[in-house]
């Protein structure tokens, strides 16, 4: 029988009303979790098939929104968007829409590749450290390459000499008087051993043996203990950073059974949650089909809870007027309220919250960082000059003609946010997810809560440059955010403009090449968003090169006849100059779409400061003031003709 679950999932957003601030916002978002034997259509769900009618009805009394707080009180809020729309629904979601039973994806249990950002670009800088010390001046020759690189091409040379070989993996398993944890500990050695080892030949294994049995290892490890994220490479002292970094960008060998890379059709969205998904991708689609309602009630009647304190929480529960025929959950969310600034989602750690007062942490110690040199090119063509130099040797002579090639070159792109250790942030997240989703469908009446890391779908990304004379960065309105955008929307030829912005989200990525085991492992990068001097929520001007020559790209959101483009807002954008100072913070977004305005977080990053809260602000590049900085050679100016021959 098919039946579905509708989750009510509230999200603090600010203050309203009149010049006092008296109204506290909300926004509760919908989420729509259908269940039925084998696949079937839209139209066996009688209210999902014109969801907007069920939750509207013929007007707003339709509903009546209940808000119930911490010490037990209950109040009405009142909605103040607008009416979702019927038949926006049904182009859509017509009622043919194919439906399968919706559990949650379950994204643990993977082994995860992955690299410290921090680490390899450390041992870049000690490389052109050491290069600047041997030749400081002229071009570097051979022997101060063979120098420089010494510590690195380390990694290169044979094993110590005496060292044990852990057991491999075949002995391992086979040897049935051990215990599971006796087992998963001698593999954690195994692993830890071919890591240590990634670029030395080893006895009895060849270089494509060590990597499949390094990557099934993971596999084994990553699904029995979904605790700790099972990372492909581990990082040890005696592993170099930049076996980490060779491993994630290492090409697969294309499957047969698959097509090939760039030749595959768009994948075309036809079922009921892939559509939801998607669509979450855009906010503004999201209030207009019925699946966020924004809300508000007077602010004394939420219980206040100051930043770093225990958080309030409040319940968000909709009363229909008439029966219906689907189940309703309102998870809990908790809140920090100080009125009349701060009324945001509260971080589940309060010593050190991922998110504070709507900001992103970014002043967490060691957690984030500013880099601008593109690390991934930089990196492995260190790791390439110094493998091609690890067997070279100086004769007694002084004859270095054995070392050949040229000193890595630095290249820029752009400004890039790195967190440390981010795959093991994004696991945590996704193993609190799968044990939210674990409660729901074993206790649906379980009113678990919602913190501001449940609810995060991305993070809006603000700019300042630093002007020349005296400045307030609290009070400056030259923040200038990088998502600003307006977008077209057009369905079915009708075509509607708005002003919005984008987000940028954490991903993660599979490959379609190679064996099972390297198609499990999802890849996580330390990069949060790269800012390259124009929009992260919009493509450069300009026309694009397709199959049939330059030409305009839609992005058509698989096949649901809707086309959307996006264009930077005019005069939004700040400018990206080499010898300028800057600053950057970052705004959480939550499932609805809703983030702190440019206003409110300066606002916000006031109060934290008054607090005595450090503010999450990134201002620094390994200790010292962030400057753009050139470290590329200036190119010779491209040479054109003034006259036609």
């Amino acid at each position: 029988m098919p039946s579905m679950l509708a989750m009510w999932i509230a999200s603090p957003n600010g203050f309203g009303g009149s010049a006092a601030q008296d109204r506290a916002r909300l926004s509760v978002y919908a989420s729509l979790r259908l269940h039925a034997e084998g696949d079937v259509a839209l139209s066996a769900f009688e209210d999902a098939v014109d969801w907007p009618r069920t939750l509207w009805g013929d007007d707003r009394d339709h509903v009546r929104w209940l808000v119930t707080t911490a010490d037990g009180a209950t109040h009405e809020a009142t909605v103040v968007s607008s009416p979702p729309e019927g038949n926006l629904w049904r182009r859509l979601l017509p009622s043919e829409t194919a439906v399968r039973s919706h559990d949650g994806e379950d994204l643990t249990g993977h082994p995860v590749n992955t690299y410290r950002a921090g680490s390899v670009l450390g041992e870049v800088r000690s490389v052109h450290q050491r290069l600047s010390m041997h030749s400081p001046v002229a071009a570097p020759g051979p022997a101060a390459l063979l120098a420089s690189f010494g510590a690195l091409q380390g990694a290169f040379g044979a094993p110590p000499a005496g060292a044990a070989v852990p057991r491999d993996v075949t002995d391992i398993e086979s040897d049935a008087t051990l215990t599971a944890a006796e087992r998963l500990s001698l593999l954690r050695t195994r692993h830890q051993y071919l890591a240590d080892n990634y670029f030395r030949p080893l006895p009895g294994t060849t270089a494509v043996e060590a990597r499949v049995e390094r990557l099934a290892i993971a596999g084994t490890l990553a699904r029995a203990d979904l605790s700790t994220p099972a990372v492909v490479v581990p990082a040890s002292e005696r592993a170099s950073p930049m076996a980490a970094l060779e491993a994630f960008h290492h090409s697969a060998e294309a499957d047969p059974d698959l097509p090939p890379a760039g030749s595959s059709e768009p994948v075309v969205l036809r079922e009921f949650h892939e559509i939801l998904a998607s669509l979450g991708q855009h906010p503004v689609l999201l209030r207009r089909l019925g699946l966020v309602v924004d809300l508000e009630l007077p602010i004394d009647a939420l219980p206040e809870s100051r930043i770093g304190e225990e958080p309030g929480w409040l319940q968000v529960r909709p009363m229909f007027a008439h029966e219906t025929r689907f189940a309703s959950h309102s998870p809990r969310t908790a809140y920090t309220l100080e009125r009349p600034q701060v009324f945001a989602a509260a971080a589940q750690d309060r010593t050190a919250p991922d998110v504070v007062g709507g900001l992103l942490n970014v002043a967490l110690p060691d957690a984030f960082a500013l880099i601008q040199v593109d690390l991934d090119s930089l990196g492995l063509k260190t790791l390439n000059a110094a493998a091609s130099r690890a067997a070279a040797t100086i004769t007694p002579s002084g004859d270095t003609s054995a070392v050949d090639g040229v000193d890595p070159s630095i290249g820029i792109s752009g400004v890039a946010v790195i967190r440390d250790r981010n795959a093991e942030a994004v696991a945590a997240r996704l193993l609190r997810a799968r044990s939210q989703n674990t409660r729901l469908l074993e206790s649906p009446e379980d009113s678990s809560t919602m913190y501001a890391d449940d609810i995060l779908r991305g993070w809006r990304f603000d700019v300042f440059e630093v002007p020349d004379g005296p400045f307030d960065l609290f009070e400056d309105p030259r923040w200038r955010s990088l998502h600003e955008r307006i977008g077209r929307y057009e369905i079915d030829g009708h075509a509607d403009v708005v002003d919005d912005e984008g987000f940028s989200q954490p991903t993660i990525t599979q490959s379609t090449r190679g064996t099972a085991e390297e198609r499990d492992q999802q890849y996580i990068h330390e990069s949060l968003i790269r800012w390259q001097g124009w929009s992260l929520a919009a493509a450069r001007p300009g026309q694009a090169l397709t199959t049939t020559g330059p030409g305009r790209v839609a992005n058509n959101d698989g096949g649901l006849g809707l086309a959307v483009n996006f264009k930077a807002k005019p005069g939004s954008l700040p400018r990206l100059r080499f010898g300028r100072r800057y600053r950057i913070r970052a705004r959480a977004v939550d499932l609805t779409g809703n983030s702190l305005t440019l206003a409110e977080a300066s606002t916000m990053m006031k109060v934290l400061r008054d607090r005595g809260i450090p503010v999450p602000i990134l201002d620094t590049c390994e200790g010292d003031d962030f400057v753009f900085r050139r470290f590329e050679p200036v190119r010779g100016p491209a040479l054109v003709f003034r006259e036609k021959p």
